[in-house]
């Protein structure tokens, strides 16, 4: 009950995002058949609650983007996401003003944990941001906070 969104806000290409308290930022570059991929992930968590939050965006070679339509690139996110232990429970089309995206919902280990993420893409940028927690957590009140205090700058 006593996380505050108001302290830790991060600007993320053209999105803003506010963490429950102070995250850390970790570089990243992911090999690709494509090229390498630079990856930007803002974390924090609450190791007592087994709670995590994350905010991270990637800048994808124009030509892989370019190949297919917006949608068709996140679904192919969204299925990169799901691995060998998660389970699709729900994948909803959503947009930031114009920019196209996802909301999904993943069950991982057995549905005793659930992963909740938007997911946009604009030109060669995807942004992501990430709830991960027990199914319990899910359902409080202030887990919709994180994705309510995410804007466009």
């Amino acid at each position: 009950d006593g996380l505050d969104y108001t302290t830790s806000r991060i600007e993320l290409e053209g999105f803003t995002v506010a963490f429950p308290k102070s995250p850390n930022l970790q570089q990243e570059s992911i090999p690709s058949d494509d090229g390498v991929v630079p990856m930007s992930i803002y974390y924090t968590s609450y190791d007592d609650l087994a709670t995590s939050f994350y905010a991270s965006t990637s800048t994808y070679p124009q030509a892989v983007v370019d190949r297919k339509s917006p949608y068709d690139f996140l679904d192919d996110v969204v299925v990169g996401m799901i691995g060998q232990d998660k389970a699709l429970v729900e994948k909803r089309t959503i947009s930031m003003g114009t920019i196209p995206g996802y909301e999904i919902r993943l069950s991982v280990y057995n549905g005793m944990m659930l992963m909740r993420s938007m997911v946009f893409l604009e030109d060669d940028v995807l942004t992501q941001i990430t709830f991960f927690a027990p199914a319990y957590i899910h359902f409080h009140p202030k887990s919709d906070e994180f994705f309510q205090a995410f804007d466009l700058n």
